[in-house]
């Protein structure tokens, strides 16, 4: 049998059990998620019955541990930070079958972890199974070489991502969304409201917009705290006025996509990888794009052929050059990525992954 193991319930997860449901043997896949079950989040019966639920020690010790000592493989679908880790870590005969696939955060806690007794150990922990696991999956070959190059790991990298959860009819549909003449272009500041999306800096390089008949719409929604949502909304009404507004709320899938499609500029002024759903579906939106050049996504995309911007000339665009983009490269960009986002290719990825122990 083959282990899923989720820290707990997400859109991408409920995705990913559709689509191994869909294109798989689900007689082979277990999915253990390490939270309660999350309220309006429903599968299938045929997914149900291979679904479990394990947030208390007694549940790992009796349910857990017994399935992944039994596993053929152990899929770990973003690496756990607490007392699962340690577990992990204290098993090393189940190393050599545990495969990570990595999120984004699991791959960069080490940048931001503190010196605390507690995260050390965390840290340790992490190194030590990092080192000895047998695949690393990834969506850019650059996370793989951080894994490599911080914790000289011995896994082997194969390359996958996950189904978005708006499927393809869904951006499709959005697609075709035309803006009316009259309405003001959009700026789209970030992806969440974690601080690793740099908005104030961000914010700073669009002020020359206050005066000019546009939308900057900063999604503060998840991550982060209030606090800094709170100086996000102070900086961007200071610099932009009634230009600047923040999205607060979760919205579902297909409203989130339809603000997407009213969007002609997005700035993704993070770090390290972080918001690629957001990235790909504005992308086959057609959107034009600003990533910074040191991220992996910027090495990624524009190593598949997509034009994207760089972060660092936002200082010197006029709004003329911040919202140019050329159609050729827009309708390029959109091939590219309908062929990266299509399901013939997650089968095949996911095929040649989840079949390779067969």
């Amino acid at each position: 049998m083959l282990i899923h193991l989720f820290t707990g319930e997400s859109l991408y997860s409920t995705r990913f059990l559709d689509f191994v449901n869909r294109y798989f043997d689900n007689q082979k896949h277990y999915f253990i998620f390490r939270r309660p079950p999350v309220s309006g989040i429903h599968y299938s019966p045929k997914i149900t019955r291979h679904i479990s639920y394990v947030y208390n020690w007694r549940q790992i010790l009796l349910l857990m541990l017994p399935a992944l000592h039994r596993a053929r493989r152990i899929y770990i679908h973003f690496l756990p930070i607490g007392p699962s880790l340690i577990l992990l870590a204290l098993l090393p005969w189940l190393w050599r079958k545990c495969v990570w696939k990595v999120w984004g955060d699991d791959l960069y806690w080490f940048q931001r972890r503190s010196d605390h007794f507690v995260d050390s150990l965390y840290e340790r922990c992490r190194r030590l199974f990092i080192r000895n696991l047998s695949e690393i999956i990834a969506p850019m070959r650059g996370d793989y070489e951080v894994a490599l190059s911080n914790y000289h790991t011995r896994a082997r990298y194969s390359y996958a991502i996950y189904p978005l959860p708006t499927d393809n009819k869904m951006l499709a549909q959005a697609r075709d969304y035309r803006k009316h003449p009259a309405e003001p272009p959009v700026v789209l500041v970030g992806n969440s409201g974690d601080p690793l999306n740099y908005h104030i800096e961000a914010l700073h390089t669009l002020a020359f917009l206050k005066n000019m008949p546009v939308k900057i719409i900063c999604p503060l929604n998840y991550a982060g705290d209030e606090d800094y949502y709170r100086e996000v909304m102070i900086t961007g009404t200071h610099l932009l006025a009634d230009r600047f507004s923040a999205l607060t709320e979760i919205l579902p899938p297909q409203h989130y996509l339809r603000l997407l499609a009213t969007v002609d500029v997005a700035i993704m002024n993070h770090r390290r990888q972080q918001g690629l759903g957001n990235i790909f579906a504005l992308i086959y939106l057609g959107k034009k794009i600003y990533l910074h050049t040191t991220t992996t996504p910027f090495q990624y995309l524009t190593g598949l052929g997509i034009r994207v911007f760089d972060t660092l000339s936002l200082a010197r665009q006029d709004a003329g050059s911040l919202f140019s983009f050329d159609e050729t490269d827009r309708e390029s960009n959109y091939r590219i990525i309908r062929e990266e986002l299509s399901d013939a290719k997650y089968l095949t990825l996911w095929n040649a992954i989840l079949t390779s122990v067969d």
